[in-house]
C-alpha cells in the first residue's frame, strides 16, 4: 500500500500559467495512472485515480507539484541511523525484495522509487560514501511500472553530473539484467521505512541533523530586480529558485566529485546552457519570464539620452530547463546547446551571453538593439505589425495579473 497523500498543484508555479506557449507536460508524461490531465491548459488531478504515488513531484521542475515529502524524509532518516556500507532500497508494492549484494540492509520506501528525486537518492549514499541499489525487480509487473522511467531518469542524471567516480546508485532487477540475489522472502530482513525500528538516541540523531541542513539552506534566492532606463517600466513576473534546486546545489557541493569540466548530454541533467544569437533585439522577455532569475537583462545609461548599453546575462546553476525563455522569444532567438560542461554548474557568476547598444525604435518609444546597417533600428513588435508594447501587454503571452503577483519565500 503506497503512503503519502494525493497530489496537489500550485498552479502560480506551474510554467503554463506563466506563459500560453510554456507546453510543458512532464507531470502527464510521468502519471501511470493518468489521473493529471491538461484539459484547460493547466494540470488537473482527478483524485479518484491518483495512487500517491509521487512519480510527478521530482519531475516538475518548479515544485508546482505536490504530494507531501514525509514519506522521503523518513526514507531519509532511517538510511542515516544505518551504518556504512552498501544498501537496497525497494518499494512499497514489491512483495519479495532483493537481498543486498554487498550483505548491507534492505530498506523498503513506502511509496515508489520514482518518487525520489537525483538529490534525494544522493542523499540516501550519504553524499557518495556508500552504493545504494535501488530494486527494480517488481517494475515489470506492477499495475504503475510505467513510472520506472522516472528512477533510470534520475539516475541517469546523477551519472551524469558526477561522471568521475563509482556509480552512487545502481539499479538492479531490470529486465535481462544480471545482479544481485533475491531474498529468501522472509520480510524480517527487510526495514520498513515507514514503520523503522530505531532506537530513540538514532530517531533524535536523525532529525537534529534534519534540522541542521535546513538551516544551512537558508532561505530562498532572490534574483536582482529587472532594470531599463528609458521606455515603459518593465515588470518582471515573480521569480525564485525553487526548493529542490537548492538542495540539489547543495548536494552537490557536499558530494566529492572530482573534475567538473566533463561535457555530458543536456537531456540527462536538469540544466541547460542557453545560447543567444545575433537576432535577438533586446527585448528583455526571455529575463521577464524566466522563472528562476537564470537569465538576467541589463542596462547602463551613458548619457541623458539613448543609446545606452545592454547586457544579457545567464547563470547555468539556477537554471531549471523549462525553456519557456525560447517560449517567449520573438525573434527565435535562443537555442540551447546540446551538451552541457558540468563546470558551468559550480560558477558563482553569471556569464555573458550578449551584449549590445540599446536605441529607440524609429516607430515608437520602446528601446531596441541598435543595428549595424543603415536600416532604421525597429523593434520587434513593430516590425512584427502587432503594435506598440505596454508595460502590461506584449504579444510573446505575458499576462497582467501575473506581474504584480508576488510569491511569498520557501522555507
Amino acid at each position: 500500500m503506497l503512503t503519502g497523500t494525493i497530489v496537489s498543484i500550485d498552479g502560480a508555479r506551474c510554467l503554463n500559467t506563466r506563459h500560453e506557449s510554456a507546453g510543458c507536460r512532464r507531470c502527464v508524461a510521468i502519471c501511470p495512472t493518468g489521473a493529471i490531465t491538461l484539459a484547460t491548459g493547466l494540470p488537473e488531478v482527478e483524485a479518484a485515480a491518483c495512487v500517491r504515488c509521487g512519480a510527478c513531484v521530482p519531475v516538475c521542475p518548479t515544485d508546482a507539484v505536490t504530494a507531501g515529502e514525509a514519506p522521503e524524509r523518513r526514507l531519509l532518516d532511517v538510511c542515516r541511523t544505518m551504518d556504512g556500507g552498501s544498501m537496497t532500497v525497494a518499494c512499497a508494492a514489491n512483495p519479495q525484495p532483493r537481498a543486498n549484494a554487498g550483505g548491507g540492509p534492505t530498506v523498503r520506501h513506502s511509496r515508489c522509487l520514482a518518487s525520489l528525486s537525483a538529490e534525494q537518492l544522493m542523499g540516501l549514499t550519504s553524499d557518495g560514501t556508500r552504493l545504494v541499489e535501488l530494486d527494480m525487480s517488481w517494475c515489470e509487473a506492477c499495475p504503475i511500472g510505467t513510472a520506472a522511467d522516472g528512477v533510470i531518469a534520475a539516475v541517469e542524471s546523477i551519472e551524469a553530473l558526477i561522471s568521475t567516480r563509482p556509480p552512487m546508485v545502481a539499479l538492479v532487477g531490470l529486465p535481462g539484467a544480471v545482479d544481485g540475489p533475491m531474498s529468501t522472502g522472509s520480510t524480517e530482513a527487510v526495514v520498513d521505512s515507514h514503520r523503522p525500528s530505531m532506537s530513540r538516541r538514532g530517531l533524535f540523531s536523525s532529525m537534529r541533523k534534519r534540522a541542521e541542513s535546513a538551516v544551512q539552506r537558508g532561505r530562498e534566492i532572490a534574483p536582482p530586480p529587472l532594470r531599463r532606463t528609458r521606455g515603459p517600466v518593465l515588470a518582471r513576473l515573480p521569480q525564485s529558485v525553487p526548493g529542490s534546486r537548492r538542495r540539489l546545489l547543495e548536494r552537490l557541493d557536499q558530494v566529492p566529485l572530482g573534475d567538473r569540466g566533463t561535457d555530458v548530454p543536456a537531456t540527462q541533467v536538469p540544466f541547460a546552457d542557453v545560447v543567444i544569437d545575433t537576432s535577438c533585439s533586446a527585448c528583455s522577455l526571455c529575463a521577464r519570464y524566466c522563472p528562476t532569475g537564470a537569465l538576467s537583462f541589463v542596462t547602463a545609461a551613458s548619457s541623458a539620452d539613448p543609446p545606452h548599453s545592454f547586457t544579457l546575462s545567464f547563470q547555468m546553476s539556477t537554471c531549471i530547463d523549462c525553456g519557456i525563455c525560447a517560449a517567449a522569444c520573438p525573434e527565435d532567438a535562443v537555442t540551447f546547446a546540446a551538451t552541457i560542461n558540468t563546470r558551468g554548474i559550480n560558477q558563482p557568476d553569471p556569464i555573458e551571453l550578449r551584449r549590445g547598444t540599446l536605441t529607440t525604435c524609429s516607430s515608437c518609444t520602446m528601446p531596441t538593439a541598435a543595428t549595424d546597417g543603415p536600416e532604421p533600428a525597429r523593434c520587434f513588435s513593430c516590425r512584427l505589425g502587432s503594435g506598440v508594447v505596454t508595460a502590461l501587454r506584449d504579444d510573446a503571452g505575458l499576462m497582467a495579473d501575473l506581474l504584480s503577483r508576488q510569491r511569498p519565500n520557501d522555507e
